[in-house]
């Protein structure tokens, strides 16, 4: 029997705390999309911390509209750490959605309280 591997629900910005092969959810915006190799740059500058994802979508995109991806929307992301490189992390994206309508400062707290809590 397989068992799924849980995802850890963190920030951004705490990104690099985590190893290759981790999987993670987060959420972010995004700052640049080139579909010719099915890369977002997403940022969500958290506690002044200035770190960048590079998430690769290639086998989730299809399907999606294009507001999904485009520059300055947020979303979610579903995903496995590949690595880190200087401030970014890469992550190979499994699952990707809309943020929709989004007060980010109510976002923050909610996730900073959870991680506070355990």
């Amino acid at each position: 029997m397989t068992s799924s591997v849980p995802t850890k629900l963190i920030f951004l910005t705490d990104l690099p705390s985590y190893s290759q092969g981790d999987k993670v959810r987060f959420m972010g915006c995004i700052d640049e999309y080139n579909a010719a190799t099915g890369i977002l740059t997403l940022k969500h500058d958290y506690m002044s911390k200035n770190h960048t994802a590079h998430v690769n979508v290639e086998h989730v995109r299809e399907g999606l509209p294009s507001t999904a991806i485009a520059v300055g929307a947020w979303i979610n992301i579903v995903g496995y750490i590949q690595g880190h490189q200087n401030s970014a992390s890469i992550v190979q994206a499994t699952m990707l959605w809309e943020a929709g309508p989004l007060k980010v400062a109510d976002y923050e707290r909610a996730l900073q309280a959870r991680k506070d809590n355990g």
